[in-house]
């Protein structure tokens, strides 16, 4: 197998509904764009048959590899130990709920380089609930305030280059990985750019984002990330 050019992180959690449409929709995209990569299934210590439907898959797809949680560590530590353990020059993620068309795979392969960071966003906000819309458009205000920028969408799929995330040390842990990494990257005076794709709310299971233990944690990174941002010298 080549080195791949990138690593696509699909963190999972009781998934077993959508994992592989995921993993089969993006591998098909890469295939008929001719690059090399690699599909990095992370199973979240699933309690249904998430890991053993991608370790089936993998077992006759080599760009396909499948590492699982012991017991469930949350969405931080996954895609944290994605980071850690990708080979591409450039590491991006996708969830495994279906939410996003994979189909945003076509354009930003074809963008990769132009830019250090690729980060996508819904340009329909009505194909939400009108609390998520509520709640997503109320912390990307908050975060464009607070760190003086203009970013559409903070926790749709990323894309970086790899050499600066292995680079990084994090905090978070949680939900808002993604969001700290993109503000930290900017804020340093890395490039970046959006680009608009189709959005759906899941169909089946149900999404932790609205938790009381994952908005204190929010809460938590919000703050420690504005005191990183503007009083540490190590930012």
């Amino acid at each position: 197998m080549l080195t791949p050019h990138i690593t696509l992180i699909v963190p999972a959690y009781n998934e077993e509904a959508h994992v592989l449409t995921t993993v089969e929709e993006s591998a098909k995209i890469f295939d008929a764009l001719q690059q090399p990569y690699e599909i990095l299934v992370i199973n979240d210590g699933s309690r249904d048959r998430t890991g053993a439907l991608a370790e089936e898959y993998a077992r006759s797809h080599p760009e396909v590899r499948v590492l699982h949680n012991e017991h469930n560590r949350g969405y931080g530590y996954t895609c944290l130990r994605g980071v850690r353990e990708a080979l591409g020059e450039y590491i991006g993620y996708i969830s495994a709920d279906t939410v996003w068309d994979p189909q945003i795979l076509t354009t930003v392969i074809r963008k990769l380089g132009e830019t250090d960071i690729i980060t996508v966003f819904t340009p329909d906000p009505d194909c939400r609930s009108p609390l998520r819309r509520l709640i997503s458009s109320g912390f990307t205000c908050l975060m464009n305030i607070l760190f003086g920028l203009r970013i559409k969408y903070y926790n749709g799929p990323c894309f970086h280059r790899r050499d600066l995330l292995q680079s990084m040390t994090f905090y978070s842990q949680g939900l808002t990985i993604w969001a700290e990494i993109l503000i930290r990257l900017v804020k340093s005076g890395h490039s970046y750019q959006e680009i608009p794709a189709h959005f759906d709310e899941r169909k089946t299971g149900q999404s932790t984002a609205l938790k009381f233990s994952n908005v204190w944690a929010t809460i938590k990174i919000v703050a420690i990330l504005v005191f990183k941002v503007y009083f540490s010298r190590d930012q």
